[in-house]
């Protein structure tokens, strides 16, 4: 009989952990793997700064053609808006023309026919009326147009803020001891991360901006002065206006504007001479 073995059928093998280490191998194989490791993080590294750069690079495309858009938005705004108005002030100044003119063919059929002086004065005076207060809409346009200017010379949101914060004490620049910090703390050294030589050159400005902003607020003020002047000054014009035209009779001052419309040349002369001095 045959007695089995005690030793395994298989010849076993040893892992690399067990198997046994040449001479001098391990002086060997353990500043490579250090070699290696350092190469792999050399080369994450530089793989994340060329990531993070293209990320960068293409945020600051998209902010151009951003800006681009914008541009071009606003310019194209402003040719409808300008435009718009136009048209809409040219369309109102035909329709009072039309009403001027169909005030004044009225006026001279009234004085053409045969009817007694108090029968003409009479449809006269509410034809007169209306034909003054045809003309006198237009100075209803005057707080239009003044308003329009006024939009215009004030900035937009972002300006306001930019302007406001370039005109603050200098604590209001200060950085503060704890690391903490107020709005341009957080806005232009955190959000914006500016570099000191950037910060300088802004703050470089804050006199020539003051400035810039108290005559911007005087043309404002002086605007609106002008505003009052202008209404007061057509008020008493009209005023002494209306004291001549009381001197006249009905007839006498429809006369008046049919003359006036018949003979243009007049009017044009008017135009070219009125504002000499």
């Amino acid at each position: 009989t045959r007695i089995p073995s005690t030793q395994p059928y298989y010849k076993e093998t040893l892992s690399s952990d067990n198997a046994p280490l040449e001479e001098g191998g391990d002086d060997q194989e353990h500043p490579n793997r250090s070699k290696k490791r350092l190469a792999r993080k050399a080369a994450l590294a530089r793989a994340s700064r060329r990531r993070k750069k293209e990320y960068v690079q293409n945020l600051e495309a998209s902010v151009r053609r951003l800006e681009n858009r914008i541009s071009e938005l606003e310019r194209r705004y402003l040719n409808i808006t300008q435009k718009d108005i136009a048209s809409e002030m040219d369309e109102e100044e035909k329709q009072r023309q039309v009403l001027k003119a169909a005030i004044q063919r009225k006026i001279s059929i009234i004085l053409e026919t045969k009817q007694s002086e108090e029968e003409k004065a009479g449809e006269l005076i509410d034809l007169i009326k209306s034909y003054a207060q045809a003309s006198q809409d237009r100075q209803g346009r005057i707080d239009y147009y003044l308003n329009r200017v006024k939009e215009c010379m004030t900035p937009g949101l972002q300006v306001k803020f930019a302007i406001w914060s370039l005109t603050q004490d200098k604590d209001f620049y200060s950085k503060s001891p704890g690391g903490g910090g107020g709005l341009w703390d957080s806005l232009m050294r955190k959000e914006l991360r500016l570099s000191e030589d950037q910060e300088q050159r802004i703050l470089a400005e804050r006199d020539e901006i003051a400035v810039k902003r108290r005559n911007l607020l005087q043309a404002d003020r002086e605007l609106e002065e002008f505003r009052a002047q202008a209404k007061k000054q057509i008020v008493e014009l009209q005023q002494s206006l209306k004291k001549c035209g009381e001197v006249l009779t009905a007839e006498q001052l429809a006369r008046f504007l049919v003359w006036s419309e018949r003979n243009m040349w007049c009017v044009q002369m008017m135009n070219a001479i009125y504002h000499r001095t």
